[in-house]
């Protein structure tokens, strides 16, 4: 299920640490459900499963602040899964590795804690709302390649699916004919009760996330759970083994699946549609203009200009040799400042959410060039 998850191909050539989030997370579920499959093997012989379990649950809270909160997931899981009993055994017989990672833990959250009242926050340039939530679903469980790519869905809503109808429902409804031949299974082995808790137990972190991004103005999408997908796995990887069983339909639907999640994947990988965001070729562009010593300004991710070397100005006014970071302006901090040479711009929606830049370069006589993907360059008309 991991090899032909479309998420982990995407994600996977990234420099962030999605990757590392992912496969954190995958070692903290895959322990458990380890823990849950043989809760009477003796407690003296768990020492590296917890070692692993404690060493990778620091890891991923150490990635992020996000990640800090969808860790808890694991950790209900395993609480409420478990007998008593064998949680009591494990904290008592491991009380110092515990012991230690919850130190290291309380000083991240004390050094997060720390950095949020010094001020440094997620970019507010843009805010998360229900659509988000559905997305996140959306994109762990492998629709993303059978519909339209990510530029397409900023720039043009909802309606921009119905192309890619068949292809979505055909997806959908294997996926859920497979989970429906399984539900017997599940609800055998678990219980109505447990079904409940690792529902809530795998939701309720995201939906926390989801919650603050839209009261905190900041974004919150599927990259952001990369430490919740091993959940999406196993849980199909179970509806997979149950299926299989099941005779003739159960392994047909069990080969159509992973064939359209292969299939997905590939979509991601190769289609035009999929591409990603140029920012090497927008980045050699503004260097370009810099060293022919032209004035530039850069309205996409500041971050991604650090890692391509552009010389960039974050906060005060321009300075000679380095590209302007602008976003959001308004039209009378443009009016204030020197018109550039060049301008170089990226999803409106994100980083010139009322359109005033876009305004100001076609009232002032830029030319924009598209050819770049999610880019666009600016330059004065000759």
């Amino acid at each position: 299920a991991a090899v032909c998850s479309p998420f982990v191909w995407y994600y996977l050539n990234e420099a962030r640490a999605y990757t590392m989030q992912f496969s954190t997370g995958m070692v903290l579920f895959a322990l458990v459900c380890q823990w849950i499959r043989e809760p009477a093997t003796p407690v003296a012989t768990e020492r590296g499963r917890v070692l692993t379990f404690a060493v990778a649950l620091v890891l991923l809270c150490g990635s992020s602040i996000l990640s800090m909160v969808l860790a808890a997931a694991p950790l209900l899981l395993a609480l409420g899964l478990l007998p008593r009993q064998r949680c009591v055994e494990l904290l008592r017989h491991f009380w110092l590795v515990w012991t230690a990672t919850l130190t290291l833990l309380l000083s991240l959250g004390i050094y997060y804690l720390w950095t949020l009242f010094s001020g440094d926050r997620a970019t507010a340039i843009a805010s998360s709302d229900w659509k988000n939530f559905i997305f996140v679903g959306y994109e762990l469980t492998g629709f993303s390649g059978w519909g339209p790519g990510r530029l397409e869905i900023r720039s043009q809503g909802l309606g921009v699916f119905r192309p890619y109808a068949v292809g979505l429902v055909t997806y959908g409804l294997v996926m859920a004919a497979l989970i429906g031949l399984a539900a017997g299974d599940l609800r055998r082995r678990f219980g109505a009760g447990k079904m409940w808790l690792v529902f809530f137990a795998t939701i309720l972190p995201s939906a926390f996330l989801v919650t603050a991004s839209a009261f905190q103005h900041f974004r919150i999408l599927g990259r952001h759970h990369a430490a919740m997908l091993p959940a999406v796995i196993i849980f199909f990887g179970f509806c997979v083994t149950s299926a299989w069983r099941r005779g003739r339909l159960g392994r047909i639907l069990v080969l159509l699946f992973f064939g359209l999640q292969l299939a997905s994947a590939l979509s991601l990988r190769f289609a035009a549609r999929h591409e990603k965001d140029d920012y090497r070729a927008a980045a050699a562009f503004a260097k370009g203009a810099l060293n022919a010593g032209q004035t530039v300004w850069w309205n996409a991710d500041a971050n991604a200009a650090i890692y391509y070397e552009v010389p960039l100005t974050r906060y005060g006014p321009p300075e000679p040799g380095r590209a302007y970071w602008i976003i959001h302006a308004t039209p009378e901090q443009l009016a204030e400042l020197k018109p550039p040479a060049a301008i170089v711009t990226s999803r409106p929606d994100v980083y010139d959410e009322l359109g005033n830049l876009a305004r100001y370069a076609i009232t002032n006589g830029y030319r924009a060039d598209a050819s770049l993907v999610a880019f666009k360059l600016w330059t004065l008309k000759p």
